[in-house]
């Protein structure tokens, strides 16, 4: 399998990034009409409450042990009989993952939050 480009890795990003903004957008709009908010100054508020919470989740899914491991694992792996450098290897991609993870919710929350003024400011 050939690597992909940086170009091809970008529009894969930005592809992933917009479904997630348009489902995201689609189930405040399901749970704004639900809760009887129907005005566009109710949903803009829904936007940018969703949208901080989304980036404060992605702080703390960031932060703490999750990006390095579980910190038993981490303590029993000192243990065994791999180098240090085969541990540090086994545990990137966990950690690449939730850091990744990280980026793209935290974008989008505030991709979210800034449609929400938008739409709160009139602009729209």
């Amino acid at each position: 399998m050939k690597p992909e480009g940086i170009l091809t890795a970008l529009g894969n990003f930005m592809k992933q990034l917009a479904l997630i903004e348009i489902g995201i957008l689609s189930l405040v709009g399901l749970i704004c009409w639900l809760a009887g908010w129907r005005t566009l100054a109710d949903y803009a508020n829904c936007l940018v409450g969703t949208g901080f919470a989304i980036m404060i989740f992605a702080v703390l899914s960031s932060s703490g042990q999750k990006p390095l491991g579980d910190a038993r694992y981490n303590f029993a792996a000192t243990f065994s009989r791999t180098s240090t450098d085969d541990r540090a290897k086994s545990i990137m991609p966990y950690r690449d993952g939730y850091l990744s993870f990280a980026a793209i919710a935290g974008l989008s929350g505030l991709i979210t939050v800034v449609i929400g003024l938008i739409i709160g400011s009139g602009a729209l």
